[in-house]
């Protein structure tokens, strides 16, 4: 009994591997110092002779309304004219459950009155063949229904054969003790000719077998061990025992059923239906209409069909093969689409044309009050169209055919509104008007709002003439429209220049020597704008007064002045920042005093009111004297305000007082420092002939131009943002990346280096760096005094424009071309009109036989890659200030120049 229940395991865990096996096969799956530079051979590689800066030590690297059901919704505004009007859109838009009934929707994953799946196993056996009582000695049975493989006996496999077979479970009772054991049986083939093979342990016995009974004699039909029978068209029940020495085994049953297809799938995507089933070597019969499909009725397909399919149809479909069961009929229905809508015309004569998208033979109910659509509501073909003059309000409607009804869509008509009003400005007049045809405009020029009772009513398009300062608000109105919206201007009409009173006249207008010289110096003049005023700030180091002058905007009228004394002796520079204005100071440190004051960066209200200051150091900031050599240009993020200038610092062991850029970055609710000064700073240059900063984004962004170290125009680039605990920062390894953009050829610490450094902004994805530049192919050898080869000093003005993602590419473009034409062009200036327009702006010289002539200022706007969008535009009228940054407001780029004459006010609208 252990011995034939161990076989009966063993042969049972095969038969389950062997079916794993045949599964996995069969699937269809300042001024000039004296200057000299030198080069030490030991530690420290920056010199300097008398007080001139010189360049820094090589090692300083090593610092470190829906609802429910509805599906779509179309709005229509009607801001179109009638005789160009576009299509409404049409969005799905829910209705609630309340108004759409049940039935009327269909759900693709519960399809009603399916009928339930067969189960394959168990399946009863097929009627007409006879069929004993088994008595209790029946020990074996198996079932073959040609579907699913279940070899039990270890020694047999399934091969060669590529249909469906399936061998169903074997039942055994204990054997009589010393008999054969039962027959196993293995089975190929399907119903057209199925081979079977009579197994058993031991290879000697006979195997006798009979269709009609169980209790077998040897008369019966008899095999060797091992011999495979055909049974050709045949199901049924089998019968077999072994028989061996006059012992019979228990009997065994193999029940060979008529195979089943398996139920074929519908699917639907893109428009089409495919019908297929995986049982192979099938036809497909089907019908579009809802009747059963049969050989005689529908359409047929060999293996798999496949059809476009449209809303409303109702598909059904069956498998067939010869000498197989035929699959059960499956059932899918085709939902209608929702309707769509095209509305042309305006208010007083609008058409609604009804559309079904994938049944243009449906029909479309509509109703101005429900959704609950039924087929007593107004209806019209696909297609057709249906006047609603001077109708406003909610469309419902669903398509319909064959019984089957789409899930409800809405349009809303609503009352056309006029287009808004564009304000255009052309010379000392402004064109006002709307695309709304026949329409009226109403504006005003006092700033209060217009409306039907207040404000000038004209034709549209209109012409106003308004003085500068008003305030012009306009909309456009139109009869059974909604009126537009506002659209505002304030009007400036702005003379090229214009003289007004000041305080003080330093600051004097662009010339040959500022833009050729070896290094910059600290500006002097300021020019902001703030509410309705300008402002113009102008020190004089002189008497040691900041002198502030306050302007109407429009006017130019002069509306008060204040005077504040320096609080020490050296002026670097102001700020006008967000919500406080900042000034520095500075005094010299001979001494090299670690507690003297070298710097005080101090801060104000918006009325120069003084609310605190930093203070630093000697020897915080190792500096014998600030804004030494150098300019400043201060730039602000929230509460940090980075202050980006220049110093000569305390002597090295070589005896010498080296110069270097100086970077302060503040907190200004605090006034104290965030990031160390000492000898060296992260981002060291030396030395630093200019410097520029700005933020981008959380970036914080340098330029410097440096003689030394490194010799080039560079960049140092702190990423990161403010997360209210300190700075984010990512980039070199102490936080800086360098990106030297353009390399000067020279010796290192030669002072000459025939460039001046100008401006520096960001677009979205480029740095934009302007300069003027020599053509260094010309020259032979730098000096710190001279520029050996090169007989004038005439330079071109250069764009750098710095990929933000790589900064190491650099473009080069050349915005003029004097270089061999006895011209120069002056240190460029540039100003920011958005994120993808900016202004470079120069003055031109040209040299004659002993004298300079000045050609005007020069101007071309570029895009955020550097490309000129506009001509080179030359104001022979105008002067640049060499030291005041121009400032653009409300299309309009201003700043101001002094002379004999006092301050000017230029102004250029763009």
């Amino acid at each position: 009994m252990k011995k034939r229940l161990a076989l009966v395991t063993a042969l049972l865990m095969i038969g389950a591997s062997l079916t794993s096996v045949y599964a996995e096969e069969t699937d269809i799956a300042a001024a000039e110092p004296s200057v000299q530079a030198e080069v030490s051979d030991g530690d420290e590689t920056e010199e300097e002779t008398d007080t001139q800066a010189e360049p820094d030590e090589g090692d300083a690297s090593d610092d470190t309304d829906t609802d429910a059901d509805a599906s779509d919704e179309a709005q229509w505004d009607e801001s179109v004219p009638d005789e160009s009007v576009p299509d409404a859109e049409t969005s799905d838009e829910d209705i609630s459950d309340e108004d759409v009934p049940a039935e009327d929707a269909v759900d693709e994953a519960e399809q009603p009155g399916q009928p339930e799946q067969p189960g394959q196993p168990g399946q009863p056996e097929q009627p007409g063949q006879p069929e004993e009582p088994i008595s209790d000695e029946l020990t074996d049975e198996q079932v073959y229904d040609g579907n699913a493989p279940d070899i039990l006996d270890k020694d047999t496999t399934v091969e060669g054969w590529d249909n469906d077979p399936d061998i169903g479970e074997i039942v055994e009772n204990d054997p009589y003790p010393e008999v054969p054991a039962p027959v196993s049986f293995t089975v190929k083939g399907v119903f057209g000719g199925r081979n079977v093979t009579f197994c058993n342990d031991d290879p000697n016995v006979k195997i006798y077998f009979s269709s009609v009974r169980s209790a077998l004699t040897t008369d019966d039909p008899c095999v060797s061990c091992g011999e495979t029978v055909l049974f050709k068209n045949f199901y049924g029940t089998l019968y077999a025992r072994a028989y061996k020495n006059g012992k019979w085994s228990n009997p065994a049953r193999l029940i060979l059923k008529i195979p089943t297809i398996n139920d074929p799938v519908i699917s639907v995507e893109g428009g089409k239906a495919t019908i297929s089933t995986t049982t192979p070597q099938c036809y497909i019969y089907y019908t579009t209409d809802g009747s059963e499909p049969s050989m005689e009725n529908g359409t047929k397909a060999v293996g798999k069909a496949t059809f476009d399919v449209k809303g409303g149809m109702r598909i059904r479909a069956i498998a067939v093969r010869s000498c197989f069961t035929d699959s059960i009929i499956v059932e899918r229905a085709i939902p209608m689409s929702p309707p769509s809508f095209e509305v042309k015309g305006i208010f007083g004569g609008r058409r609604v044309t009804f559309n079904c998208p994938n049944d243009p033979d449906a029909e479309i109910y509509w109703s101005k009050t429900t959704s609950a659509l039924t087929t007593e509501d107004e209806h019209v073909k696909s297609g057709e169209s249906v006047d609603f003059s001077r109708f406003y309000g909610t469309i419902y409607a669903k398509s319909y055919k064959d019984g089957m009804w789409s899930q409800p869509a809405r349009l809303i008509l609503k009352i056309p509104v006029v287009n808004d009003p564009t304000i255009r400005k052309d010379g000392s007049k402004l064109i006002v008007s709307t695309t709304t045809p026949t329409s009226y405009i109403i504006y005003t020029t006092d700033g209060t709002d217009p409306s039907v009772t207040n404000g000038t009513r004209v034709a549209s398009p209109a012409v106003i003439t308004p003085k500068s300062g008003d305030t012009v608000k306009v909309i456009a109105v139109r009869n059974c429209f909604t009126n537009s919206g506002m659209a505002e201007m304030t009007y400036i009409d702005h003379p090229a220049q214009q003289y007004v009173p000041s305080g003080s006249s330093k600051a004097g207008a662009m010339d040959v020597a500022t833009s050729t010289a070896r290094w910059s110096s600290v500006s002097t003049s300021f020019v902001y704008e703030e509410d309705a005023y300008l402002y113009a700030v102008e020190a004089d180091p002189d008497s040691r007064i900041v002198y502030i002058d306050k302007y109407d905007r429009f006017s130019r009228s002069h509306k008060g002045s204040k005077r504040m004394e320096m609080e020490l002796p050296l002026f670097g520079g102001f700020y006008s920042g967000e919500e406080y204005n900042y000034i520095v100071y500075g005094q010299a440190n001979s001494e090299e005093n670690n507690d003297k004051e070298v710097v005080r960066v101090v801060k104000y209200d918006k009325n120069f009111n003084r609310i605190a200051a930093l203070s630093v150091t000697g020897g915080e900031a190792y500096t014998v004297k600030p804004f030494d050599f150098g300019s400043m240009d201060i730039s602000e993020d929230g509460s940090e305000l980075t202050v980006h200038t220049s110093r000569t610092r305390y002597k090295t062991s070589d005896g010498y007082n080296h110069q270097s850029q100086l970077t302060l970055v503040i907190d200004t609710t605090t006034m104290e420092l965030k990031e160390d000064i000492g000898v060296y700073q992260k981002n060291h240059v030396s030395h630093s002939f200019a410097q520029r900063v700005i933020y981008d984004n959380g970036d914080l962004v340098l330029a410097d131009h440096g003689d030394a170290y490194p010799r080039s125009i560079v960049l140092n680039i702190r990423r990161g943002s403010s997360n209210g605990e300190g700075w984010v920062v990512v980039g070199g390894d102490n936080g800086y990346t360098a990106a030297e953009i353009y390399e000067i050829p020279g010796s290192v610490g030669a002072n000459c280096t025939g460039m001046t450094l100008g401006g520096l902004e960001a677009s979205e994805d480029n740095y934009l760096v302007a300069v003027n530049t020599i053509d260094h192919s010309k020259v032979t050898s730098y000096t710190s005094y001279e520029m050996i080869g090169l007989d004038k000093d005439e330079r071109d003005v250069m764009l750098l424009v710095v990929d933000k993602a790589s900064p190491t590419e650099v473009q080069q473009i050349m915005l003029t071309d004097l270089v061999g034409k006895n011209a120069l062009a002056s240190t460029p200036y540039l100003v920011k009109i958005s994120d993808d327009r900016f202004a470079v702006m120069w003055e031109e010289f040209s040299y004659g036989s002993g004298t300079t002539t000045d050609n005007g200022v020069k101007y071309v706007i570029v895009d955020g890659s550097g490309n000129a969008v506009s001509d080179v535009v030359t104001r022979e009228d105008l002067k640049l200030s060499k030291c005041c940054q121009p400032i653009y407001r409300d299309g309009y780029i201003e700043w101001t120049v002094t002379s004999s004459r006092g301050r000017c006010i230029s102004s250029i609208e763009i």
